[in-house]
């Protein structure tokens, strides 16, 4: 087989492309124009970033605003903890207000506190308020028909705050165990509803007592603020402007 000879081949080292250039110019500038703008763009963003970093507030705005913020923290601390002793000098407007209006607030708990002692009853000074607990036993299981010991205690409760009865507002609050109650009608489901018949019954009882009605009311606890199967009365001294209030109808 013959071999055929090629010439005037070129080798692959010799060639070279070229890219082909108009004679005529862009129409409209080429890309360039693109790549300018996005400068100006930045420039322009970073003017604005700086600007507003180093704008500064007037010292009285800036004043304002943080005694907006110490205001907002003192009224947090004050509903947090309305017993707690603030430092020497730096007082609550509101505490020192009762003091000046209310100077024997802490006498009259005291004095309160003394008039409720009762054989039987636990009282507990909260500074804020007195809670007396009665028996944990003062309801039959899954019941919430106060037994007559129990009815005893609470005649004994209002007679002693029937001197106080202009002065204080009564919750009777309701409690059950932790044991759950099975649903058995519609308005006795759960805990609740039997702590509050529990509450509403001994506030009944309280009430047909003579005890003013707008000075107590009821609420459900379940099982969380005691376990038992009771009721506890917290009492809380009232400011002398809400004593002169009139009642108003249904």
């Amino acid at each position: 087989m013959k071999q055929l000879k090629v010439q005037g081949l070129r080798k692959i080292e010799d060639l070279q492309v070229e890219r082909r250039r108009s004679s005529h110019g862009p129409a409209h500038g080429g890309e360039g124009w693109a790549v300018s703008y996005a400068d100006m763009l930045m420039v322009l963003l970073s003017f604005f970033v700086m600007f507003f970093s180093l704008k500064e507030e007037s010292p009285q705005t800036f004043n304002d605003e943080l005694s907006k913020i110490s205001l907002s923290m003192k009224s947090l601390g004050e509903n947090r903890s309305a017993g707690a002793t603030a430092p020497a000098g730096h007082q609550p407007a509101s505490v020192a207000e009762n003091a000046t209006s209310h100077p024997a607030v802490g006498k009259d708990y005291s004095a309160l506190a003394e008039a409720l002692k009762i054989e039987g009853i636990t009282v507990i000074n909260e500074k804020s308020q007195l809670v007396l607990t009665l028996d944990d036993t003062a309801f039959a299981k899954a019941n919430y028909s106060p037994n007559g010991r129990i009815l005893g205690k609470v005649d004994q409760i209002v007679e002693r705050l029937r001197p106080y009865s202009g002065k204080v507002q009564v919750t009777i609050v309701g409690h059950t165990d932790a044991s759950r109650l099975r649903p058995r009608n519609d308005f006795l489901q759960d805990n609740f509803d039997l702590s509050s018949l529990r509450a509403l019954r001994v506030l009944k009882h309280v009430l047909a007592k003579g005890f003013p009605e707008n000075r107590a009311t009821a609420r459900a606890a379940s099982s969380f603020d005691r376990d038992a199967r009771s009721v506890s009365f917290v009492i809380q001294l009232i400011d002398a402007s809400q004593t002169s209030k009139p009642e108003t109808g249904a």
